[in-house]
């Protein structure tokens, strides 16, 4: 009975995005992936909730023909975007355990999970001023998620998590804050890796919309500090170091040796403050593990005898169809189902997008992918002279994902991270816009 009470609020939020256009569809769609987990799903076809909301926001797009067209005209990177989808489609055609028809809806559905996330974004901003409604959002959502999983943590239970336990029987790896072993939050993401990520991302975006004022206001001030404290307590190692790479990034690009010097000194106290808590050491130690540990160390979690494992089977399966891939969910649906060779393989935790990309997707879609990143990454970088704040939010957001991304794995993150890359790259558009005395939509319809 509750999975059809959230059936319903899956598609009372995917009728909302439809009917709405611009910025409040966008909100919808941020309110929707945060709290609704990526679990809970249309099971005919098959529609986890992150796939529907995508489909959506675009589909709601395209309604309004003429916008949409002329919007995704001016869409940085699309002939790579393209390339990428025809690569899907020729990977799902060579796919023979899977009948034409549904192999191009797999390879389509497989590219709205991830890339398309960038559209969603991109058509979702119609004028730069509506960014300050944005972060007034993406402040409300960081406090809301960061309060209610240190407050799990706290108190040792995370109700949420334990409500779509009992409904998906999926249970996630929530460890209290008291816990001995390894501290996971999940807040309302369900997965302590989601969870991490997630507010990394945040973090990012709030503090580069808030930059140039970030002093002057508090509430965003302490919204970093929950994020960040929702980042180390997640346990997701990936999500700590991709922070403190994009913070780093940050902070040399403003070209600022005043910012460059505290930035300096403030990273000194707290790995001061940090070495000097026992807590937050074991959490250092933890994260200097995954580099320095052959075995992972005490957490037991990812570490380098394992991902050298996992390389060479992914390298060995990859040579069985090395230009087309073996096909999408060729690891879920044919090696995973197999325990004992999972196992015996060492392909446990094997959820690196490089693995992915080796196993499923072949020389061609590797390619395709790469000249999409690199389109996008040579994007900001050239516009970060004239277009700063919105390139560097891009930039950072987009290199937190990819080492995420290849150190942990791609799936479920590319909501909490493409939209935001989609997003600046609209801004800079529209600033280019305003530059040239030109508005780009000329009424507040919008798309």
């Amino acid at each position: 009975m509750v999975q059809y009470i959230f059936m319903a609020l899956l598609l009372v939020l995917a009728s909302l995005m439809l009917w709405y256009s611009g910025m409040r569809r966008l909100m919808v769609f941020i309110i929707a992936i945060t709290f609704v987990p990526y679990l809970v799903s249309i099971p005919a076809p098959f529609l986890p909730s992150y796939r529907l909301f995508c489909l959506a926001v675009i589909v709601s797009a395209m309604l309004r023909t003429g916008s949409f067209v002329e919007q995704m005209r001016r869409l940085p990177c699309l002939w790579a975007l393209l390339l990428v989808l025809g690569a899907h489609l020729m990977t799902a055609v060579m796919d023979h355990r899977v009948a034409a028809a549904g192999a191009v809806w797999k390879a389509c559905m497989a590219f709205v999970d991830t890339f398309l996330m960038l559209v969603v974004g991109y058509l979702s901003l119609y004028s730069n001023r509506q960014l300050r409604l944005l972060n007034i959002m993406l402040i409300a959502v960081g406090i809301v998620i960061s309060t209610y999983g240190l407050l799990s943590g706290v108190i040792g239970n995370d109700f949420f998590g334990q409500f779509i336990d009992r409904v998906y029987g999926a249970e996630s790896d929530f460890t209290p804050l008291r816990s001995l072993s390894r501290t996971r939050l999940t807040s309302f993401l369900f997965d302590p890796h989601l969870y991490g990520f997630y507010s990394s991302t945040l973090f990012t975006s709030i503090l580069i919309l808030n930059k140039d004022r970030l002093l002057q206001r508090p509430l965003a001030v302490v919204t970093l500090l929950l994020l960040l404290c929702g980042v180390v307590f997640s346990g997701s190692r990936s999500s700590l170091i991709a922070l403190a790479v994009a913070v780093t990034i940050y902070v040399l690009l403003q070209r600022n040796v005043q910012l460059i010097m505290r930035y300096c000194f403030l990273l000194v106290v707290a790995l001061g403050l940090a070495l000097a808590i026992p807590a937050t050491r074991e959490k250092l130690s933890s994260v200097a593990e995954v580099f320095t540990s052959a075995d992972g160390g005490k957490t037991d979690g990812s570490n380098r005898n394992m991902r050298e494992r996992q390389l060479e089977i992914s390298l060995y399966l990859y040579r069985q169809n090395p230009v087309w891939g073996n096909g999408f969910s060729y690891f879920n649906e044919v090696l995973k189902p197999d325990e004992s060779l999972i196992q015996k393989q060492g392909l446990l935790g094997a959820e690196s997008y490089l693995f992915v990309l080796l196993i499923e997707a072949g020389l061609v879609q590797m390619v395709c992918i790469g000249l999409l990143l690199l389109c996008l990454l040579s994007y900001f970088l050239l516009s970060l002279r004239r277009h700063p704040a919105y390139a560097l939010w891009g930039l950072t957001i987009l290199i937190q994902f990819l080492i995420v991304a290849f150190i942990t794995g791609a799936f479920g993150r590319w909501q909490y991270a493409l939209p935001f890359v989609g997003l600046a790259m609209r801004a800079i558009i529209n600033n280019k816009s305003h530059d040239g005395k030109r508005e780009i939509l000329i009424n507040r319809s919008g798309i």
